[in-house]
């Protein structure tokens, strides 16, 4: 994590870059458990779906179920779940190209290196 993170038992963990800073760029790396949605969908709709889900989000059974798991909650919709996406899919693309699992290369798909 590029924040400090507390783990109920054992305290505060500090942020992984206050030792590694080289990875700062790397963040946030998030495991996502979005809900995708084609992008045509009617904007009355997707804003219907958007609060619902924001509600879902700070529900105490999702609360409960993040802290379980050890899960940051993100609650993210719209322009904003857009530009995370598109970070993450730049860091796992860039991992992939230079462990050469990749042939091609992300930059001909305008995904920046991190």
């Amino acid at each position: 994590m590029d924040k400090p993170y507390y783990l109920e038992g054992y305290g505060e963990m500090p942020a992984l870059t206050d030792s590694i800073p080289e990875l700062k760029s790397f963040f946030p790396y998030i495991f996502w458990l979005p809900i995708v949605m084609r992008a045509d969908i009617p904007s009355a709709i997707l804003r219907k779906i958007d609060e619902a889900y924001l509600k879902a989000v700070e529900s105490e059974t999702v609360k409960e179920m993040c802290k379980n798991y050890h899960v940051v909650r993100q609650g993210v919709v719209g322009e904003e779940a857009q530009k995370l996406i598109r970070h993450q899919a730049s860091i796992e693309s860039w991992l992939l190209y230079d462990a050469r699992v990749a042939k091609r290369s992300p930059a001909d798909f305008d995904l920046p290196r991190p």
